[in-house]
């Protein structure tokens, strides 16, 4: 079985900052600034999903704000 990591990406408008850690906590990757380019993006997580099965989920700074016709959803304010 393949040891496992979570990326996480966080989507600024020219650049994107991933960082990776394995499940064990061990930093592999720490806060990579990449051109905001889905090709780049890729080839930086294709690395890792060698050694890795990689968990990834992202955050944008309009996914932190709450929406008015969403009241009922909480989530966590980008200040966190």
């Amino acid at each position: 079985m393949e040891k496992l990591a979570y990326a996480g990406l966080d989507v600024h408008g020219d650049f994107i900052t991933v960082t990776i850690i394995s499940e064990e906590g061990e930093i592999l990757l720490r806060g990579q600034n990449l051109v905001n380019d889905r090709s780049k993006v890729i080839k930086c997580l294709k690395k890792y999903s060698k050694s890795y099965d990689l968990r990834c989920c992202y955050e944008d700074r309009k996914s932190t704000r709450l929406n008015s016709s969403h009241t009922d959803i909480s989530r966590m304010p980008s200040s966190a």
